[in-house]
């Protein structure tokens, strides 16, 4: 029988020596298994760890510290575990600057003027751009919360974009004036923290809910 990995896990009868006659199938079928097993995985599925488990557990740990449920575990790692396609954006969104994952879909930030958020499936490449208002341009760094996406715009003053994963929507916070050129963002399980590109360099903290920056 055909396998019926990766849907299904299949199932073997042990042979006897001296009793069992062995067939083409025995051979076949684990032979499709192992082929299956490989192209689910791609090539190199362990990367820079000791083996997939290694990996597969950093990749587990990593989502549950940014308190990912775990159903967003499973489109992730078989994104990471496949082989390497390439989505090219379409004419006009490029500049390409900063990329995050919020436990469903890639988000990718783009440099243009006014600046563009991309929200891609990774299954499949397909995906919707987000346009911010004119004079909201440069968008140098992004991340994910847990329920918004959060992204920097390298303009004086800085501005920092805090956007409804499921529709787009948005709000914008502006940073005082000589707080420039917000070029990194992270989220630490309780707050945005921003980098900015001043002299001498500024990090500031701003909350989740309500936007107070500190």
């Amino acid at each position: 029988m055909a396998t019926k990995y990766p849907n299904d896990i299949d199932s073997y009868v042990p042979k006897v020596d001296d009793v069992d006659v062995i067939k083409a199938a025995h051979i076949n079928d684990p032979q499709d298994a192992i082929m299956a097993i490989e192209t689910e995985l791609g090539t190199n599925p362990k990367g820079d760890y000791e083996n997939v488990r290694k990996r597969l557990e950093a990749i587990e740990l990593w989502l549950g510290k940014r308190g990912f449920m775990l159903g967003g575990l499973v489109p992730l790692l078989r994104y990471q575990l496949r082989k390497t396609e390439t989505y090219t954006l379409a004419s006009g969104e490029k500049y390409a600057r900063a990329i995050c994952f919020d436990g469903t879909h890639i988000w990718v930030a783009l440099d243009t003027t006014p600046a563009k958020i991309i929200k891609m499936n990774p299954e499949n490449g397909s995906y919707v751009t987000y346009t911010l208002a004119s004079g909201e341009k440069y968008a140098r760094a992004i991340c994910f919360d847990g329920t918004h996406i959060w992204v920097a715009l390298y303009i004086a003053p800085a501005k920092i974009v805090k956007m409804n994963p499921e529709n787009g929507s948005y709000v914008t916070y502006t940073l005082a004036s000589g707080e420039n050129y917000a070029a990194g963002i992270c989220f630490d399980g309780t707050h945005i923290w921003v980098a900015l590109r001043t002299a001498p360099g500024r990090v500031r903290r701003i909350t989740k809910v309500g936007g107070t920056i500190s």
